[in-house]
């Protein structure tokens, strides 16, 4: 099974891309390859080359949404079966890839919660708890109303 944690990198993450790595470098399931689209890093071989994990990168430009298309199309001709989105400018549990993975053997798709940090936020706190429980599977009305889903959320 060939898994991609997909992102997007761009100049305006730069500061929180530090973090990014660490996260994926500390994962638990380490057998995936992280597609990286960079749109506008002038150093961006730099910034990866100390890593010890598989990294594919393409430079692509555009709106975000195109870039995001374009880039999905290229992992899944890359031959990906799974594909964990990531925004990087964030950063992850050390089981996210892994737990992913399970979770995928069962669904079509999953999303995780997220935990809201920053230098503003006195106390990290969930943004999507209250809206679901544990385990639920999601319905339609949840799709459409909760805005639960995200690129650095789902996979």
């Amino acid at each position: 099974m060939n898994i991609a944690l997909f992102s997007v990198i761009h100049p305006t993450s730069l500061s929180y891309f530090g973090d990014f790595l660490n996260s994926i470098s500390n994962q638990t399931y380490k057998d995936f390859t992280l597609f990286l689209v960079n749109d506008g890093v002038s150093n961006i071989e730099a910034l990866i080359q100390r890593l010890n994990f598989n990294i594919i990168l393409k430079n692509i430009s555009g709106a975000p949404s195109a870039i995001r298309k374009i880039g999905i199309e290229w992992v899944l001709l890359e031959g990906a079966d799974i594909i964990v989105f990531a925004d990087s400018d964030d950063f992850f549990m050390d089981n996210r890839i892994e737990i992913s993975k399970s979770m995928l053997s069962n669904y079509d798709i999953v999303f995780n919660e997220l935990i809201i940090v920053g230098e503003n936020i006195k106390q990290p706190y969930p943004m999507l708890a209250h809206r679901f429980k544990e385990g639920e599977e999601l319905s339609n009305s949840s799709i459409k109303y909760f805005n639960c889903m995200g690129f650095s959320n789902t996979a």
